[in-house]
C-alpha cells in the first residue's frame, strides 16, 4: 500500500514537472507582454493625445527615409508573391467551381468549396467573399470586393463573366471552364515567350551592364587614366549624362521585353 502511494506521488510529480516545462515559454511571453503593456501605460500617463503602440515596430535601418523605403520594398515583394500564388491556383479554383455547378450546387456553395479545398491565399479570399454574400451582401458587391482586394486582370475577367451570366443567362459552369482554359493558355503562351526570348533578354542585360563593367575595369587597370572622369567637374557632368542615358536605355529594353498577353 505504501509503495502504491509513493508511485502515485512520483507520477503526480512528473506530470506537474512536464506541465511546468511545457508552459514555461508561454509564461515568459505573457510576462514580457505584460511588461511592455505596463511600460506603454506608464508612458501614456505622462503624455496627452499620444497614440500608444504596443506592437513591435520593425526597424530595417537607422535612417528614417531608408527605413521607409526598405519597408515599402518588403511589402511590395510580399504583395507580388501573394498575387502570383493566387494567380497560379486560379484556374484550378475555376475548374472546381465549374464541376460543383455541373453537379447541381449553387454558386455560393461553389465559393465555399473553393474556400475549403484550395490552398492559401485563394481559399482565404474566396472565404471572405462567401461570408460577405452569406451575411447579406449582394453577390455583385462581394465579387467586386474580391477584385479590389486582388487586382488581377484574370480575376476581373472571371468576375465580369459571372456578372454578365447572371444578367443575361447561360451555362455558368461552361463559362467558368472556358475562362479557366483561357487563363491556362495565357500561361502557356507566356512560358513560350520567355523561352524564345531568353537569349535576347540575356544579351540586352549584358549590353546594359557593359559600360559600367568597362568603366570599373579601366579604373582598376589604369586609375590615372580615369581619374579625370572621377575628379574633374566636367567628368562629373559626363557621369550624370551617362547615368541618365543608361537608365533610359534599360527602361526602353525592359519595355520592349515585357510583352503583355
Amino acid at each position: 500500500m505504501l509503495i502504491s502511494f509513493f508511485v502515485f506521488l512520483f507520477c503526480l510529480f512528473m506530470v506537474l514537472l512536464a506541465y511546468l516545462f511545457a508552459t514555461r515559454s508561454s509564461d515568459a511571453k505573457r510576462q514580457r507582454l505584460q511588461q511592455r503593456l505596463a511600460e506603454a501605460l506608464l508612458h501614456s500617463a505622462h503624455t496627452e493625445d499620444v497614440e500608444v503602440v504596443i506592437a513591435r515596430q520593425e526597424l530595417m535601418s537607422e535612417i528614417p527615409a531608408l527605413n521607409r523605403a526598405l519597408l515599402q520594398l518588403h511589402v511590395f515583394w510580399k504583395r507580388k508573391k501573394r498575387l502570383n500564388k493566387f494567380l497560379e491556383h486560379l484556374p484550378d479554383a475555376l475548374e472546381l467551381m465549374s464541376r460543383a455547378l455541373s453537379a447541381g450546387h449553387a454558386f455560393s456553395e461553389s465559393l465555399h468549396m473553393v474556400s475549403v479545398e484550395m490552398p492559401e491565399p485563394i481559399s482565404k479570399e474566396f472565404r471572405k467573399t462567401y461570408e460577405e454574400q452569406n451575411l447579406g451582401l449582394s453577390l455583385k458587391l462581394a465579387l467586386e470586393n474580391l477584385t479590389q482586394r486582388i487586382p488581377l486582370l484574370d480575376l476581373r475577367l472571371c468576375v465580369t463573366a459571372v456578372l454578365i451570366q447572371r444578367e443575361t443567362g447561360g451555362n455558368l459552369a461552361e463559362i467558368l471552364e472556358k475562362v479557366s482554359y483561357t487563363i491556362r493558355e495565357r500561361f502557356r503562351i507566356l512560358g513560350d515567350l520567355k523561352t524564345l526570348t531568353t537569349s535576347s533578354r540575356l544579351s540586352a542585360w549584358l549590353l546594359c551592364g557593359l559600360p559600367v563593367g568597362v568603366a570599373l575595369a579601366v579604373t582598376a587597370m589604369n586609375p590615372e587614366y580615369m581619374s579625370i572622369l572621377w575628379k574633374d567637374p566636367r567628368g562629373h557632368k559626363l557621369i550624370y549624362i551617362a547615368v541618365f542615358l543608361q537608365i533610359s536605355g534599360m527602361l526602353i529594353v525592359r519595355k520592349i521585353l515585357r510583352i503583355k498577353i
